[in-house]
């Protein structure tokens, strides 16, 4: 089927399409005869090949020129292999995928650690090829309730619809509950679609509140409009979920997850901590920033080996601006071809005590964002 959009599609460029064509029958090489029909349907792999417009593409064919650069070179290929084709590949294979792509890019050479039953013992080793140093990432995102879940998708699918369905206005808006009934939720999608056009026709602000949610689109000359209605209905100029299903500070500090994680490193060895945060958690964390950070720092201040911890996340229609932070930590924005953006969190531990040379550190840094 993939094959036939490729060679359908009249959009795209005919080296496009060849380089298209060319990552899809590397990824049926690599990943093993029947892995399509048993990966399931929500597998990232899956969902790639089922994006057609250009930027998509182009995603595809770089993520394959990073597992034919991976595969020649000394990385342990054949562990990064068995976490993409994994039903945790979500979890861990293209997390480690993106780490590695990063990294590499600002200078580092990756290699994939197998895991060790009954041993602590880190994901990937990094090796800063300017200076020789090493530094050792371990991995974690945190489980999800199936109620979380189901919030995160039906936001997830909301916020598509808003985002890539006719044009881009600026909206604000809140969903107030889960709507647990299916028909509903197409209701609002359809509802959403309406006040798209709505705007488009009309040239104003449009609006609809209910139960479920409250939400308005504007087109450029009504942004006024549109502040007044996010006063009058108290939210903020984007779309917010359920804020309260996605805080995460606590779970990784307050339940000891970075302590678990940062033992995984020997304290001999310097340690980076990566951890993939739900999108919600990081729309709502402009709120509490200071406090989070406060909340990490402290958590990291008695492991000296550990450099710093990574939350980052992957936005569709992010409206926010990057903070400037101080004490070495940052908060970056970034956009890839297709734009999905991504939000990257670096808490730098102020009591690091392991021997990093500082341009190790600022390259490390770079590869963050």
């Amino acid at each position: 089927m993939v094959y036939q959009f490729i060679e359908q599609d009249m959009q795209l460029s005919p080296t496009l399409k060849q380089d298209w064509k060319q990552a899809v029958g590397f990824l049926k090489a690599e990943l093993g005869k029947g892995f399509f029909n048993n990966c399931g349907r929500n597998h990232p792999v899956l969902s790639m090949l089922r994006g057609v417009g250009e930027g998509q593409v182009v995603d595809l064919v770089k993520l394959v020129e990073l597992l034919r650069q991976l595969k020649i070179t000394d990385t342990n290929y054949p562990v990064l292999i068995s976490k993409i084709t994994s039903k945790r590949a979500t979890n861990e294979g293209f997390p480690f995928l993106e780490i590695a792509r990063r990294h590499i890019l600002q200078g580092f050479s990756v290699y994939f650690l197998e895991e060790v039953q009954g041993q602590k013992n880190p994901d990937i080793r990094l090796r800063h090829e300017p200076t020789g140093e090493l530094v050792f990432v371990e991995l974690s995102k945190l489980n999800e309730s199936e109620k979380r879940s189901l919030a995160w998708e039906q936001y997830r699918r909301l916020r598509n619809v808003m985002t890539f369905y006719g044009y881009d206005y600026p909206c604000a808006g809140q969903l107030h509950q889960y709507i647990a009934d299916r028909a509903v939720e197409n209701m609002v999608i359809e509802t959403i679609k309406k006040l798209k056009d709505e705007v488009y026709e009309n040239k104003h602000i449009a609006s609809y509140s209910d139960e479920y949610l409250s939400i308005a689109f504007a087109d450029a000359g009504s942004i006024q409009a549109l502040d007044q209605w996010c006063a009058q209905h108290k939210v903020q100029r984007r779309f917010q979920g359920l804020p309260v299903e996605f805080k995460d500070t606590y779970r990784l500090v307050g339940r000891g997850r970075i302590k678990d994680e940062a033992i995984q490193i020997h304290p001999d060895q310097c340690g980076l901590l990566y951890f993939p945060i739900q999108f919600l958690y990081f729309m709502d964390l402009s709120n509490d920033l200071p406090a989070a950070i406060d909340s990490f720092t402290s958590a990291l201040l008695p492991f000296t080996h550990i450099i710093g911890l990574v939350l980052y996340t992957e936005i569709i229609g992010a409206n926010q601006t990057p903070f400037l932070l101080e004490d070495g930590h940052l908060l970056s924005l970034t956009a890839n071809e297709s734009g999905i953006q991504r939000y990257t969190l670096f808490v730098q531990n102020s009591n690091f005590k392991g021997s990093l040379s500082s341009a190790a550190m600022a390259d490390l840094k770079k590869a963050m964002v």
